[in-house]
């Protein structure tokens, strides 16, 4: 990936994982810091007399200063504020802020977990899952008929390949998601065959209702959660971590192709050392994966856009995005 911020015990802006000093310092830098590396040398040629302090000094200042500058690869973002979209907690980004909205209605997340909450404590506060451990029927067909009626998902595709019906919890995408994150954001947990209310997320529910949760799942959503889990893409480029980065760009021109193509650029350093998908380019790969996790199986799950057969082609075809109230209510670009 291009830079996120530079440092030479900072993870390197490739992408690799390894730190930077152990990795492109050492060749395969890209352009932008072949000129900072090309400047501090020059620094270095015409002051031959600095002491090591000196030197620290002025790599240190240089570095700063290239890590407030705005880039072109990163869309006027800085290496600075790309870093902290990339690792802050929740809600801590710097030039963004989070609401939560009063009305929820139009998630479907949110409203699968109100089924399950309503469930569980009609029932002491726990449901008996199947003997394969998937939700009850039950529990299915009230959020078959709950997504029928959201507008959010007018006109969804066919029940035996949609993301929001399906005739039981395996092959209903988006309420085994809704599961997957409530256990992963310690709303709830499985034991001995039931999947139960955490004491402490009850007590949250009843003082607050569903608006406990919503940040929470989103958290989950976008920093524990494997978004490679429901699909077959074998290609490991860490969509997840620029999460926040997309949606500010998406929010701002609404195509999942120019996202593809900025998308691109950011990772293009780490996209010349893989090898080229089998029966895609690039860009085509980058276009699917982006459409398939974050477009559906992010913004989709959660009714942050709306997920309309006629808009959304799983070859990839489709392009325009469109977003919903919910998502204006919700998050808030400063930039």
């Amino acid at each position: 990936m291009k830079p996120s911020k530079l440092g030479f015990g900072l993870p390197c802006p490739c992408g690799s994982g390894k730190e930077f000093n152990h990795c492109c310092l050492n060749g395969n830098l890209p352009p932008e810091l072949q000129e900072l590396l090309a400047t501090l040398q020059n620094d270095l040629v015409h002051n031959p007399r600095l002491s090591m302090d000196d030197v620290e000094g002025l790599v240190n200042a240089r570095m700063q200063s290239f890590n407030q500058q705005g880039l072109p690869h990163l869309c006027g973002l800085s290496p600075e504020q790309m870093h902290n979209w990339e690792g802050a907690a929740w809600g801590q980004w710097q030039n963004v802020s989070f609401n939560t909205p009063a009305d929820l209605s139009s998630s479907p997340v949110m409203r699968f977990l109100e089924v399950l909450l309503q469930e569980m404590l009609e029932n002491n506060g726990s449901i008996k899952l199947t003997s394969k451990g998937n939700l009850p029927m039950r529990v299915v067909q009230q959020c078959v008929q709950i997504a029928s009626s959201m507008p959010v998902l007018e006109g969804s595709v066919h029940i035996s390949i949609s993301e929001f019906k399906g005739r039981n919890e395996d092959d209903y995408n988006a309420l085994h998601y809704t599961r997957v994150l409530a256990e992963i954001a310690g709303i709830l947990y499985k034991r001995s065959g039931r999947l139960h209310f955490k004491k402490d997320a009850l007590k949250a529910y009843q003082k607050q209702g569903l608006a406990a949760f919503y940040g929470q799942l989103l958290d989950a959503a976008t920093s524990r959660y494997n978004w490679g889990y429901l699909d077959g893409y074998t290609t490991e480029l860490q969509l997840q971590r620029i999460w926040l980065f997309m949606l500010w760009r998406l929010q701002g021109h609404c195509s999942i192709q120019q996202l593809a193509d900025e998308v691109e650029v950011l990772f293009e350093p780490m996209l010349q050392r893989m090898p080229v998908p089998e029966y895609n380019s690039w860009n085509k790969e980058l276009r699917s994966m982006i459409f398939t996790r974050f477009v559906v199986r992010f913004l989709g799950y959660f009714g942050l856009v709306r997920a309309r057969e006629k808009d959304y082609m799983w070859d990839g075809s489709a392009d325009a995005v469109e977003f919903t109230p919910l998502m204006t209510q919700s998050f808030r670009f400063e930039l």
